[in-house]
């Protein structure tokens, strides 16, 4: 234990009293603890201010609390833990002039996944953000997701989401084959999309020596519009086609449509077949 210490200020304007004990209970751990007391232009009675710090080498701890003993006019504390790759910090106040508000924040930083959280919240309201991004080996595979929550105890949770997936499907000698996905959705009712889902996928397909790019398009879960683009390398007849699928009525378009651009070398021909449906 180290010795006590105080300071004493006494001016026209201010006077200020402040005493501190300083403490170490265990090897790398310190505790100190500060009494304030205030008057004339400001007047604050026996403000309590109390800090922790402990260090264990890869991880460190730390605590501020800060509260009046006879009345509860300001109560604050915070909790701090750093470890490896791993940060966590707590909070919360609670005044004469507010309510309890609490706050979390909870940070991971890994080689393989990263990840955020930040939350906020009062007895009646509460807001929550989420970020986070994981790479996986086997099978090759990378996601990220980004998602916030407004929630308040009278109506349902509002949720906005943003998500997104790299995957590698095959991976083999004769077939080669990779997706991307992103999804998009919010609650809002407005006149543009309340969900969107883009796919894309890639193949290629060397016995059957061509590559192929399909994309897919989801609104709103319900409406569903198909691209393929596929580029042949067969020597004797290479070709493109592209197609097109989808839900809407148009009359001057159809809804299902492809178009091909076929090569004979032996003959030099060109062939344009178009299909609509």
């Amino acid at each position: 234990m180290f010795p006590p210490g105080g300071l004493n200020i006494d001016t026209p304007w201010l006077y200020l009293y402040a005493a501190h004990k300083l403490h170490q209970p265990q090897h790398s751990t310190y505790l100190l603890t500060t009494e304030l007391t205030t008057g004339k232009a400001l007047s604050i009675k026996n403000l309590v201010v109390e800090l922790f710090y402990k260090d264990q080498g890869n991880e460190k701890e730390g605590k501020v609390h800060i509260y009046t003993p006879a009345t509860t006019y300001l109560q604050a504390s915070t909790f701090n833990r750093l470890g490896r790759n791993v940060l966590h910090s707590y909070s919360e106040v609670i005044s004469l002039w507010n309510q309890l508000v609490k706050n979390e924040i909870h940070l991971e930083n890994n080689e393989r996944a990263k990840y955020l959280c930040f939350k906020i919240k009062n007895t009646k309201q509460e807001f929550n953000f989420t970020g986070s991004y994981q790479n996986l080996p086997m099978p090759k595979k990378t996601n990220f997701t980004v998602k916030t929550v407004w929630k308040d105890y009278k109506s349902l949770p509002v949720v906005l989401q943003f998500e997104g997936q790299i995957e590698e499907l095959k991976n083999e000698k004769m077939l080669y084959q990779k997706r991307g996905t992103l999804n998009f959705r919010h609650p809002f009712k407005v006149p543009i999309l309340q969900s969107f889902l883009l796919q894309e996928t890639f193949t290629v397909d060397k016995k059957q020596k061509h590559y192929l790019l399909e994309t897919k398009v989801l609104i709103n879960g319900v409406d569903e519009t198909v691209q393929t683009l596929v580029l042949a390398y067969q020597r004797e007849n290479p070709y493109i086609c592209a197609g097109l699928t989808h839900p809407y009525n148009y009359s001057l378009f159809p809804k299902d449509v492809e178009i091909c651009i076929l090569t004979q070398s032996h003959q030099n021909v060109s062939k344009f077949p178009i299909k609509f449906s």
